[in-house]
């Protein structure tokens, strides 16, 4: 394969991919690009921004994407959640939670305070995020998953046609985060494709030393708030 994208996430990166990253021929961000220039280089042909709840307020309310330092015209804008789908998903597992503002689409709300034209969004098929959540569901070791957006990015990505010659290569993915997202699941199957994919490839980013002890805090809490879940069912 002649061709390489990277999709760099906003998990630290310890060591220097700049070279690496900028020289692909496409290159994925994230939300608020927060590896940008940090051992990850400075390339971007699209950014992928989580279209519901607080990221996506923020990115309207500050003009984060306008703003950045890579804008152009050109820039691609993809919006991965379709309101549809999480909204049915929440309301079969979690019926008693406020599903409305949570999951409500800010996609026109972003565009409009991004001045984005249209040429530039795309958003991902309630058929992706449909097929995104059962995959999911079969690993998770619970029924009630949200996923990542990096997750949503790189199953689109695996599922696109014009994606289809390049090498794809993941960067700054920790698997850590917001707890609501299924993370080992998640980990899981990326690296089943880092195993069985001749055109995928995962660069780890390894935790810093006191991650454990954050782990096991981690994974209480949300052992307690999937049990508060469950007792709704």
């Amino acid at each position: 394969m002649n061709k390489k994208m990277a999709i760099v996430g906003n998990a630290p990166i310890q060591y220097d991919l700049s070279e690496l990253i900028d020289s692909c021929d496409l290159v994925v961000r994230f939300n608020e690009y927060n590896t940008f220039g940090k051992n990850a280089g400075r390339k971007t042909n699209i950014l992928c921004v989580c279209n519901t709840g607080g990221p996506a307020e923020k990115m309207s309310q500050n003009a984060l994407i306008l703003n950045a330092p890579f804008y152009s015209s050109s820039l691609e804008v993809w919006f991965p959640r379709n309101e549809r789908v999480h909204q049915a998903h929440i309301s079969r597992y979690c019926p008693n939670f406020n599903r409305a503002k949570f999951y409500q689409d800010l996609s026109t709300m972003l565009a409009t305070s991004n001045q984005l034209g249209s040429s530039q969004i795309i958003a991902f098929s309630a058929d992706l995020n449909e097929q995104v959540f059962n995959k999911l569901i079969a690993k998770a070791k619970w029924p009630f998953v949200v996923p990542s957006t990096g997750f949503l990015t790189v199953e689109y990505i695996l599922n696109e046609t014009r994606f289809a010659e390049y090498e794809k290569i993941l960067a700054g993915f920790s698997f850590r985060g917001w707890r609501g997202h299924p993370w080992e699941a998640e980990k899981i199957i990326i690296l089943n494709y880092n195993q069985a994919r001749e055109d995928f490839r995962y660069i780890p980013t390894y935790p810093k030393l006191f991650s454990p002890f954050h782990n096991l805090y981690s994974d209480w809490m949300i052992w307690k708030k999937r049990r508060k879940i469950l007792k709704q069912l």
